[in-house]
């Protein structure tokens, strides 16, 4: 199941007895780990019914709090954040399946059971970072008697979305130049956060304090020192062969003493799209066919075309093999931040 359609079970009041919560995304884990707690147990009902445990205590001591009834009532709710019992063991292979390969201790087996057969009174969360193994006994029980999951990063499609709805709990709205800018900030991280769109909009809705509306401006106060941002408009400079800007962007980051790696690998990724965006227009692909190919939403597959077109195929694919060299060099000390000032100018170079 996907975190949107446990949200919306809980807004109907149907509530498991079991939940495994397992991905990348640890924010939106936390968060919904706090919908189900609230869906259960009142504040006061949360001193004596809440329970929260790291890693793995001992499974006998696990299994009489989730089988102790609650001494005033109510319900227990017993949460266990990253524990062992949900990764792939050693020694086997992905063919191998949990019900001929796991040998369980006389204290997990009684685990096992007691999720199987969970009383009225307990509810259990597990909440694990990364990604869990299906073919464990537990997490087979759990799918049967509960619900599994799992919780990824957002796709860049999809970032709208989260952007709005954080807005609204905010009660706030944006500018329509300023949603393009902030999504386009977005668009140029290798993996999007809803920790960090969270962070980011609290932080510009204090900084616009009573006004109801979020400017480009506002965004460019607040985040003018995001890395992001200046890879932003450094790209956005290359696109249009300004070197000079693009550099001084560039040595900007750096005097704020940013990494030249991390810097390498923000550009990296947007030459790669770049790219990907030449090739499939080369193919006959308009913006929305892009857009659906690359999973990005339209507006942003609409400015990698027209930036696109300021570089051959053959620009682009010269100036990855480059980078490639260069985050090789930089990490054994053998290249500096100068290198990566080289790759723009070639980047911009006219071609012969």
């Amino acid at each position: 199941m996907e975190y949107s359609d446990i949200i919306n079970e809980i807004k109907k009041g149907r509530i498991r007895p079991v939940y495994l919560l397992h991905g990348e995304e640890t924010y939106l884990m936390r968060k919904l780990e706090r919908a189900i707690i609230d869906a259960v147990l009142t504040p006061e009902e949360r001193e004596t019914g809440l329970f929260i445990l790291e890693n793995d205590p001992d499974p006998s001591y696990l299994t009489s709090l989730i089988e102790t009834a609650p001494f005033f009532g109510g319900r227990n709710v017993v949460v266990l954040r990253e524990t062992a019992l949900f990764k792939a063991r050693k020694g086997t292979s992905e063919a191998e399946t949990g019900d001929s390969q796991e040998k369980e201790d006389d204290g997990t087996n009684r685990l096992l059971g007691i999720i199987a057969r969970i009383p009225d009174y307990s509810l259990v969360i597990f909440s694990v970072s990364g990604k869990a193994d299906k073919r464990r006994k537990l997490y087979k029980i759990i799918e049967q008697q509960g619900a599994v999951v799992e919780i990824s990063p957002p796709k860049a499609k999809d970032a709208r979305q989260w952007v709005v709805e954080k807005l609204e709990e905010l009660g706030k709205r944006m500018n329509p130049d300023a949603m393009e800018q902030f999504l386009g900030l977005l668009s140029m991280m290798p993996k999007i956060s809803v920790s960090i769109i969270h962070n980011e909009l609290e932080k510009v809705a204090l900084y616009v304090g009573a006004n109801k509306t979020i400017a480009r401006d506002d965004l460019a106060a607040v985040m003018a020192s995001a890395p992001e941002v200046n890879i932003f408009e450094m790209t956005e400079a290359l696109s249009r062969k300004e070197i000079k800007p693009a550099i001084e962007l560039l040595q900007s980051q750096l005097s704020a003493g940013e990494y030249p790696v991390k810097l390498l690998g923000l550009l990296a990724f947007h030459i790669r799209r770049l790219w990907q965006v030449k090739e499939l227009a080369t193919g006959g692909m308009n913006a929305k066919d892009i857009a659906d190919a690359l999973k990005i939403h339209s507006f942003i597959a609409e400015r990698l075309l027209r930036q696109s077109r300021g570089f051959s195929a053959d620009k682009l694919k010269q100036a990855l093999l480059q980078l490639a060299g260069a985050d090789r060099g930089l990490k054994s000390g053998r290249a500096s931040s100068i290198t990566l000032e080289k790759i723009m100018i070639d980047l911009c170079s006219r071609e012969s």
